[in-house]
């Protein structure tokens, strides 16, 4: 169970869970009635410049880490006596 809300749920509920709290924190408004949060006033270049940082490195990590040499000569998915084999490289 842990699992699923880790990897299904709570990737999900993120965005929206972000957005409410922006706008409880925008709408909250101290005793001068000025705005808690003036969102034209965020660095957005900055954010902008680090979520594509850490998106391309993980991109990157993903293509250093996963799949087979170059070369390598796979074997398609298969059903052997009623069970898939999945793809597997050839030797």
């Amino acid at each position: 169970m842990l699992r699923v809300l880790l990897t299904v749920l709570l990737p999900l509920a993120a965005p929206f869970l972000i957005y409410l709290a922006w706008v409880w924190l925008v709408r909250r408004r101290p005793a001068g009635g000025v705005l808690a949060v003036d969102w034209r006033k965020a660095p957005w270049p900055w954010l902008l410049a680090v979520g594509l940082t850490c998106a391309l490195v993980g991109f990157l990590y993903l293509y250093l880490s996963t799949g087979h040499p170059p070369g390598t000569t796979l074997a398609p998915p298969s059903v052997v006596d009623g069970v898939v084999v999945p793809s597997h490289p050839v030797e």
